[in-house]
């Protein structure tokens, strides 16, 4: 079953809590069935997002991916916590866009004796 990818998963995001939080619903439990009907859940595994701070009741967005390996899913959840709008994203999750080269030598300007760390990756890395 899928359970294990999904513990993993868990597991391997849980330094992520402030950003993104991850939990696991067994909808085969009696206790747990309302729950999932009322979130449309038909198919198992279902996987959805859920933006920060929703106060309506939503069903979620449904996990859009090629597969359901853990990197594809962990590059998905990247992917939705950086399509959050500003004012929507949660204050724990750091600012995910690139920089422009031009603008690195500003980081460093008037930090005192604080360290910046800086990331140099291709753009289509995770």
């Amino acid at each position: 079953g899928y359970a294990p990818t999904w513990r993993a998963l868990a597991g391997d995001v849980r330094d992520w809590a402030s950003a993104i939080r991850v939990a696991a619903l067994d909808c085969m439990e009696e206790k747990n069935q309302a729950v999932c009907h009322d979130y449309d859940i038909h198919f198992y595994p279902t996987f959805r997002y859920f933006k920060a701070f929703t106060k309506e009741f939503t069903t979620g967005e449904n996990f859009k991916g090629p597969d359901r390996e853990l990197r594809t899913v962990r590059q998905t959840m990247i992917d939705f916590l950086q399509n959050h709008t500003e004012g929507s994203r949660p204050p724990a999750c750091p600012p995910l866009d690139p920089i422009q080269p031009s603008d690195v030598l500003s980081l460093l300007d008037n930090h005192g004796s604080h360290y910046v760390p800086i990331v140099f990756e291709s753009n289509s890395s995770y």
